[in-house]
């Protein structure tokens, strides 16, 4: 009998992860905030509950992200004072080849909302399959729109989908 309790926890414990669904609450995390110097601060979605986020994953070897970074680092300084907010999170395994990206495209403002997911626990959570992806959530913390990959001519609807949310209340 508790080998059938034992691997009924383990088969919880290791069961495949549920990506985030659209209409869906995201799923919260805890994380190291990507710092260039000193102990980093964790940051945490569920503290940014009301506002609008968009949570992008990314990584320093993809060429679609240094694209879409300093894009969305316009989108955050343009919105912030209206409730908007980056979080960029980044899957490299050396958090100084992330720095170094983010230092060489001059992404200041951004590195201070970047967090650092070495171990893919969070984009494991998120369902993550293509870099960069990002996952657009409401002030109540509810997924509303997810993104694989990145085209400039999607920024213009991305940018009206922030809009929208940042007018619902």
């Amino acid at each position: 009998m508790r080998w059938l309790l034992l691997l009924a926890v383990l088969a919880g414990l290791c069961g495949p992860a549920r990506a985030a669904r659209i209409g869906e609450a995201a799923p919260d995390f805890e994380r190291a905030a990507l710092a260039a110097a000193g102990e980093p601060p964790s940051q945490r979605l569920a503290g940014l509950r009301g506002r609008v986020v968009l949570l992008d994953f990314w990584a320093s070897w993809c060429a679609p992200c240094r694209q879409s970074l300093p894009v969305y680092e316009q989108l955050q300084s343009a919105l912030a004072d209206q409730g908007f907010v980056l979080v960029a999170v980044n899957v490299d395994r050396n958090v100084q080849d992330a720095q170094r990206l983010l230092a060489t495209l001059r992404l200041e403002a951004l590195a201070r909302h970047a967090v650092h997911d070495a171990d893919g626990r969070v984009a494991t959570l998120y369902g993550v399959q293509a870099m960069p992806s990002s996952y657009l959530i409401d002030r109540r913390g509810v997924v509303r729109a997810v993104h694989a990959g990145f085209r400039p001519g999607d920024v213009a609807a991305l940018r009206h989908s922030i809009l929208q949310l940042l007018e619902e209340r």
